[in-house]
């Protein structure tokens, strides 16, 4: 074949090119349409691409509200960061979790703090030291494409990136469930339980903990098991927590969730206890009726 045409024509190749032209589109903001202001922030975004994804945002920029009249929508109440996550999902079917220094530092302190709608702590934005531009680009997008061995590799700054991913996908939950992208908050909770299967510092667990209860609706479990299932497997280092006392009295269905779980879990060791002595005593029983047996017909 002439190697002018020879060139792969995948559906995959396809993909990443249009996945390029909408993050370009995005990054860009040429040939916008919409403003959305977010706590000093900016995006400019096309209306093609939010509202045919959220109900909200057509019902927003349709008829007589002022959004569709002024081409701004405000979301002030809304994270900025989440919202940022949002639109990369948008235009290009993924978001990246976590928290990159070197991004970060052009922003201002107040855009990275959480929700006016939760209104939960978030810690501050890592700074970066003397890591170098080529180094951040090597850190993954997705701590599902992480190995534990490649985790290892991390110094500490880079295992503080990752240690912002559980926050960050909670916020991007609640924000996918407000407007009522559901495809998004199913990639978010897929995000989530893929952070929970590293090892977290009690303080960070809590934290975690927190915002997931103030964050989602009480009838809503998508993420309220998975912490409360890395809660049960940390539960003897957080039961010394300091922080805990307050925590159960400022969140009483945090608390009664969190008490349900442990008190399933020592069920579930009590039967097994319970179990593993029924089957012991059985066993005795047979060794015992073995032992008078040979007693009884003596040698022969």
């Amino acid at each position: 074949m002439d190697p002018l045409f020879d060139f792969p024509s995948t559906p995959n190749v396809h993909h990443r090119e249009l996945v390029m032209r909408m993050t370009s589109s995005l990054e860009s903001g040429k040939y916008s349409d919409l403003t959305i202001k977010c706590r000093g922030r900016e995006f400019h975004v096309h209306r093609v691409v939010l509202c045919t994804a959220s109900k909200v945002f057509a019902t927003a920029c349709d008829g007589a509200f002022k959004e569709a009249q002024n081409g701004k929508i405000d979301l002030s109440e809304d994270d900025p960061g989440a919202i940022q996550r949002m639109l990369e999902y948008l235009y290009s079917a993924d978001y990246d979790e976590m928290d990159h220094p070197h991004k970060e530092e052009k922003e201002s302190s107040d855009e990275h703090q959480c929700s006016a709608v939760t209104q939960s702590p978030k810690p501050s934005p890592i700074k970066a030291n003397d890591a170098t531009s080529d180094e951040w680009a090597q850190t993954p997008r997705s701590l599902s494409r992480v190995t534990l061995g490649r985790l290892a590799e991390l110094d500490g700054e880079f295992q503080g990136v990752i240690a912002s991913a559980p926050l960050n996908n909670v916020l991007v939950y609640a924000t996918a469930d407000k407007y009522e992208l559901q495809s998004l908050k199913k990639m978010s909770r897929g995000k989530f339980q893929s952070c929970c299967r590293y090892v977290w510092d009690g303080d960070d667990i809590l934290t975690v903990l927190q915002l997931v209860y103030q964050t989602t609706p009480s009838a809503d479990r998508g993420l309220c098991d998975i912490i409360l299932e890395v809660y049960s497997n940390h539960r003897d280092q957080l039961m010394h927590n300091v922080r805990l006392p307050e925590i159960f009295e400022n969140d009483a269905t945090l608390a009664f969730d969190v008490f349900s779980r442990v008190k399933e879990d020592l069920d579930t060791r009590v039967s097994t206890l319970e179990k593993c002595y029924d089957d012991l005593s059985d066993s005795l029983q047979q060794a015992q009726k073995g032992s008078r047996k040979k007693r009884k017909h003596g040698p022969r």
